[in-house]
């Protein structure tokens, strides 16, 4: 339960970046067919965002953010050694910030 909760969160914050339907519209008749938004239906066709950076499935989007790697650095003549993390392509921090930007909003 917890992990779909987790799940449903991420969707909803990394939405602006995939080919989510952020404006659902809800409709009338509780057992209606829904509509995709007309913005929806654009970033599908064009598989493009509004800033004109591709747009991708949810899980595609998930797979790049993996791809971000923790080194373990060492200083030369000693044997201390620290962690350091890659630097985010802008998607990457792009979706970091999004779910940075959720986390901070829905906190109770």
């Amino acid at each position: 339960m917890l992990a779909a909760h987790l799940t449903w969160h991420l969707r909803t914050a990394l939405a602006p970046l995939t080919f989510t339907d952020e404006n659902r519209p809800v409709p009338e008749e509780p057992v209606a067919k829904v509509h995709r938004s007309t913005a929806a239906a654009r970033k599908a066709s064009t598989r493009k965002l509004d800033d004109g950076t591709a747009a991708t499935s949810y899980q595609d989007l998930l797979t790049h953010l993996g791809t971000r790697t923790r080194n373990t650095t060492s200083v030369p003549g000693t044997e201390k050694t620290f962690e350091l993390l890659s630097m985010p392509t802008p998607r990457q921090q792009k979706a970091m910030d999004l779910i940075d930007h959720h986390a901070r909003n829905h906190r109770k």
